[in-house]
């Protein structure tokens, strides 16, 4: 006799979104003025209420990239795609310079001298 196996969830339905909660650039600021105070990574991130990977990777683009803000959603991909080619990007934005000079003030922005920028 062979049994049927069935599978069942115990909720019915799609799962609900994950609801995720951004950094605001306060936060981060103040997370990384901890750190240069001297501060332990893992401390700075419980003083200032983030989450320590968040706060990992908040410093690992600060030492990498020399931004201590993040970059707004709206522009994401095309930071990302002006970073791989920029002269494309230039001319498909040639006729909106404001979006164009707020992809150029993200992605020129580089080592900021403190203490901890140099290292990698």
């Amino acid at each position: 006799m062979v049994k049927q196996i069935t599978s069942t969830s115990k909720t019915a339905g799609p799962k609900p979104k994950r609801q995720y909660n951004r950094v605001t650039d306060a936060k981060r600021s103040e997370l990384l003025a901890k750190i240069e105070e001297g501060v332990n990574l893992y401390r700075a991130a419980k003083q200032c209420g983030v989450k320590f990977q968040n706060a990992r990777l908040i410093l690992r683009v600060y030492k990498k990239e020399g931004r201590p803000y993040g970059i707004p959603l709206n522009l994401r991909r095309l930071v990302g795609e002006f970073r791989k080619n920029p002269e494309k990007v230039r001319k498909r934005l040639a006729n909106c310079p404001e979006r164009l000079s707020q992809i150029l003030r993200v992605t020129s922005i580089q080592s900021p001298g403190l203490p901890f920028a140099a290292e990698s």
